[in-house]
């Protein structure tokens, strides 16, 4: 039996205005703070031979997107509290995200049996190598924000 879900998105340019407001109500600030931010991360990530350039090359779809490669950015995305990105990467990689829900079920399974799975495989600490690579390649300033971030998520 094959699972899955088909997401028919639309995105509009009154969609991202709105995000955007959104986005400026939840960090206290104005909504020109938050263009000007995705303006220079869009210009920094252009202009970078960094770890961040190859998943943008994913997200952009100048390079493949591998199995392992949606796991990371969906974990990442998901652990920043990005609901509706992560929303929008499910329906963009149907079949990675099938892929990918399969393995989980997989793994749940064995860990019903097998409790310390998880641990014994090395799943947990690659997650926060995960976490730790995408916040040691980020400036200073902003690493502290994405960090708060995560652990605002991991305390739900």
């Amino acid at each position: 039996m094959q699972r899955g879900y088909v997401y028919m998105l639309r995105f509009r340019k009154k969609d991202s205005k709105e995000l955007i407001k959104r986005m400026a109500k939840t960090n206290g600030c104005s909504v020109s703070e938050i263009r000007r931010e995705m303006q220079y991360a869009i210009d920094e990530a252009r202009n970078s031979d960094d770890p961040s350039s190859y998943d943008h090359d994913l997200l952009t779809g100048k390079r493949e997107m591998t199995l392992k490669d949606y796991e990371r950015i969906t974990y990442l995305v998901s652990s920043l509290g990005y609901s509706q990105y992560l929303q929008f990467l499910i329906g963009k990689y149907m079949d990675l995200s099938q892929a990918d829900e399969e393995r989980e079920e997989r793994e749940h399974e064995i860990y019903l049996e097998y409790p310390e799975y998880y641990e014994d495989e090395g799943i947990l600490e690659e997650e926060e190598k995960w976490l730790e690579e995408f916040l040691n390649q980020l400036p200073k300033k902003k690493k502290e924000h994405f960090k708060q971030l995560i652990e605002k998520g991991q305390n739900y």
